[in-house]
């Protein structure tokens, strides 16, 4: 029997050393004993090309993905073989595959100055690493990748990836514009490359309403915040388009003396850097009383280089608003406002994912304008019919243009910036889609992929006739549709159960105020039958004299009357016929005045009781505990006023306005 297929060969001595370096190495990198495995690259050039078992990763590996940039540099420094540099893992990623994502400046410089060529490895994804450093928005090593190749037309080559995603792509749909304006500086071609989907970088940005201001949908508070807020105007970067030198490997004097270096830290430090010498140079002088201050400017007088430079600030000076040294304080009034930016970056993180869920909804043959004008980007609208009039022509596959979807989805701003436009406005606002529907007929039908930025049926009804009264004001003639339908028609039909809802809103809401206002007058008129005091022999108050009584009858008389006023107005609208044009005038204003009145002879009942209550206790209780326990008791009475004060304020707001607010342009709000 032949036993030599079952004899196992024994491992020699070579094996079992590398088998034991390998181990070793392996070790110590997971470790995080970096220079034992310097060490080891040092001694043992075999290990250079070793990989773990489970990954694929080489030590070098292992070290970028730890963030070991210096240990990185000796690695690559002791690597004789440019072959252990394009060793890939399990993903088909070469170091500088890791050294790109993750933003390590030099230890791609120092890696590609090996090898230019591994800039183009591409990893199991289609992935080069230039794309890769685009992916995950690290500028500064993109740009310093870019600077290496031999062209342009090589950095073209390797910015794509095999579904059609280019650099471009990738930096928008990660909200990295500071990477993306730089990118089309140095590849204008990018800007007409499309996908696998037909996408072209233009059709992510304006599937990105969040990324605009006209897009965005702030509170108050929030516009405060936005208006406050410092933005460094974008400018072509031009830090890494010189030969790699010392300024990425700083030397000790560099080290000792880091003015010298303009980008041994982030930009935003300047600021911090600048104050607190600026703390230290005014303790020297108030410690000092000006005498260093004083010798040194004398000394300064006497170096010619110095006055020269002293003079060049002066006139400066004379060009600048304030004072050079009050740049500091500004530097730091912008250093607190980018750190509220980045908080409200993070916290705006959520609407990301609607941004990617618009993307994917986006229409193959809607062009960036038509997609523009869906999600209400204004400034990008108005951008792109300045450098292409002739774009304001596109149509999707329905055939409807940008006045037809812009309509369709209830975007007033872009409606009235299109209505500016003289150019060809009578071709393009007369145009109707496959199924003969005009804009007016699109304004007639309910907006189910859009809500106005209103709470409550009556006020959306509200703002859905003002919104049809806007354009049926635009438009030159209406006509039918295919159907045969008006769009006085078609608004009726899509709108019933809108109406229904206003109606049933418009009716418990008046119904339950209209308790509150009847209850009100009662207590009202029984107050103002009650004198506080009683009345003396001649039948005059007793209290007649005394200030707070002037108030409590000047505060009955205003609850009584005002409560009645609003009684009698929810019983208007209760009995109203409860018509379209209705909510579009005479119910809001009733609704209106009767709430005003109400929350008016609330107040007005709340003043009577405590102007009584002080006449009868003014004695026995101190004026200064009087106020406080007046305003406590009031409190719960005062709550139904405060909780009717947003509903408040939105009738009050809309009603006297003209053109509706801007509306929501996803799904969301109707969800809710």
């Amino acid at each position: 029997m032949d036993f030599r297929g079952r004899i196992r060969t024994l491992p020699s001595r070579e094996d079992e050393e590398r088998i034991t370096l390998k181990k070793r190495l392996f070790k110590s990198a997971m470790e995080g004993d970096w220079k034992e495995v310097v060490n080891l690259y040092q001694k043992h050039p075999e290990v250079h090309k070793a990989k773990f078992r489970r990954s694929g990763d080489t030590a070098l590996h292992v070290a970028i993905s730890s963030g070991q940039e210096d240990v990185v540099l000796q690695l690559v420094n002791l690597v004789r073989s440019n072959e252990a540099l394009k060793v890939k893992n399990e993903r088909g990623n070469t170091p500088l595959h890791f050294a790109a994502s993750l933003g390590l400046v030099r230890a791609c410089n120092s890696i590609a100055s090996k090898d230019s060529k591994l800039i183009g490895v591409r990893n199991y994804d289609s992935e080069t690493p230039f794309f890769l450093a685009a992916l995950n928005g690290k500028l500064d090593v993109f740009l310093r990748l870019h600077y290496m190749f031999d062209s342009t037309e090589q950095g073209y080559l390797y910015c794509r990836r095999s579904d059609g995603e280019t650099v471009l792509h990738s930096a928008i749909n990660g909200d990295y514009f500071d990477l993306a304006f730089q990118i089309i500086h140095r590849y204008e071609k990018l800007v007409h490359y499309v996908n696998e989907l037909g996408f072209s970088p233009l059709h992510l940005l304006a599937s990105k309403p969040t990324a605009f201001r006209s897009g965005s949908h702030l509170g108050w508070f929030n516009r405060i915040i936005y208006n406050c807020i410092f933005v460094d105007e974008l400018t072509v970067e031009t830090i890494y388009d010189q030969p790699p030198d010392d300024s990425l490997n700083p030397s000790e004097d560099d080290r000792k003396n880091p003015s010298h270096l303009e980008k041994s830290y982030p930009e935003n430090y300047h600021t911090c850097i600048n104050f607190f010498g600026l703390v230290g140079l005014v303790s020297k002088i108030v410690f000092s009383g000006g005498k260093g201050w004083h010798q040194k400017r004398k000394n300064k007088g006497n170096d010619e280089e110095a006055d020269a430079k002293e003079e060049d600030n002066l006139r400066q000076q004379r060009h600048q608003p304030f004072p050079i040294n009050y740049a500091t304080c500004f530097d730091t009034i912008k250093l607190i406002s980018k750190a509220t930016l980045y908080i409200l970056e993070k916290a705006a993180g959520e609407k990301m994912n609607s941004d990617m869920k618009g993307i994917r909804e986006i229409d193959k043959r809607e062009t960036p304008l038509l997609v523009a004008a869906k999600k209400g980007i204004t400034e990008m609208v108005e951008a792109i019919l300045k450098h292409s009039p002739v774009a304001i022509q596109d149509m999707n596959r329905e055939n409807k243009n940008v006045v037809l979807l812009a309509v369709e989805n209830r975007q007033l701003d872009v409606y009235m910036l299109l209505l500016k436009r003289n150019s060809m406005r009578d071709s393009v606002f007369l145009k109707v889609d496959d199924e003969g529907n005009g804009a007016l007929h699109l304004a007639a039908k309910l907006g189910e992929q859009s809500r106005w930025l209103v709470a409550g049926a009556a006020l959306q009804l509200q703002w859905e006739s003002k919104w049809y009264q806007l354009v049926k004001e635009s438009m030159p003639f209406v006509r039918y549709n295919r159907r045969g339908e008006t769009p006085e028609e078609i608004f009726i039909k899509s709108h019933l159960p809108l109406i229904q809802d206003g109606v049933s809103w418009l009716y418990h809401a008046s119904d339950s105020c209209s308790v509150a206002a009847a209850l009100v007058t009662t207590v009202a008129f029984a107050s103002s039958a009650t004198l506080p005091g009683g009345v003396n022999d001649s039948g005059s108050p007793t209290l007649e004299k005394q200030p707070a009584f002037l108030a409590f009858s000047i505060a009955t008389l205003f609850a009584l009357c005002l409560s009645t006023i609003s009684l009698v107005a929810f019983l208007s609208i209760l009995t109203s016929r409860h018509k379209v044009k209705d909510f579009t005038g005479s119910l809001p204003r009733k609704f209106l005045i009767a709430l005003t009145t109400l929350l008016g002879a609330i107040f007005a009942m709340l003043v009577s009781f405590s102007s009584s209550h002080f006449l009868i206790v003014k004695d026995r209780l101190q004026i200064s505990a009087a106020y406080p326990l007046y305003t406590m008791l009031c409190l719960g009475a005062s709550l139904f006023v405060v909780f009717q004060f947003p509903i408040y304020f939105d009738f009050l707001a809309y009603t006297f306005s003209k053109l509706p607010p801007r509306s929501y342009v996803t799904d969301e709000l109707a969800q809710l």
